[in-house]
């Protein structure tokens, strides 16, 4: 047997404001900044796991690539998204996930504002695909973060090895002796696997 749905009363929710739109210029800013994080972790993880996996040397053009490649998807969303919007617009009726009240000039506004956003978005990301100085820029971002990363990971599974330091002076300058393993002796080790790659 089934019980009742118990019904609570939550009170009257007061009447909601006129609807705020941001201006595409500073939300295509925000989404221009989103989409480069996101490009830049994309790259990051595939230098660690072209170093760490694949032990490839690291290559700046080949990351540059790979860089130009994610923005060119996320050129081609944007202006999928963009292109849905557009169509939506000029639709003699509502679209079916909307429901007919709801298609008025508000909505309209709000899918001209989304397809302007994600048109706008499009064209600055592929202006950044097309600048070789902030791809550059981008990937050198990418590759610190990654040995950063890997040199935190490093970091983290030495420390775990390590018998209990002597003394407290010990304690104190171990994380310093450890970036500097990692920044030089690891470094080290790269550029000598490279050399006998050769």
């Amino acid at each position: 047997m089934r019980g009742r749905i118990r019904r609570h009363n939550v009170g009257k929710l007061p009447p909601s404001g006129p609807i705020r739109f941001l201006s595409v210029e500073r939300t295509v800013e925000e989404g221009l900044l989103i989409a480069l994080t996101a490009v830049r972790m994309a790259v990051k993880n595939q230098i660690i796991l072209g170093v760490l996996r694949n032990l490839d040397p690291y290559d700046a053009e080949n990351y540059a690539e790979v860089a130009r490649g994610q923005i060119a998807l996320l050129v081609a969303e944007n202006e999928g998204h963009a292109s849905r919007f557009r169509t939506a617009m000029r639709a003699p009726v509502a679209p079916p996930a909307l429901s007919e009240p709801d298609f008025g000039p508000a909505e309209a506004q709000r899918l001209e504002t989304l397809e302007q956003v994600h048109t706008h978005l499009a064209v600055a990301l592929r202006a950044v695909g097309e600048d070789d100085a902030r791809i550059v820029e981008l990937v050198e971002s990418a590759r610190q973060n990654a040995w950063d990363e890997i040199g935190d990971a490093w970091i983290t599974r030495l420390t775990a090895q390590l018998p209990e330091p002597l003394d407290a002076g010990y304690a104190r300058q171990r994380a310093g002796r450890l970036q500097e393993f990692v920044y030089i002796d690891l470094a080290g080790l790269v550029l000598d696997h490279e050399r006998r790659r050769r």
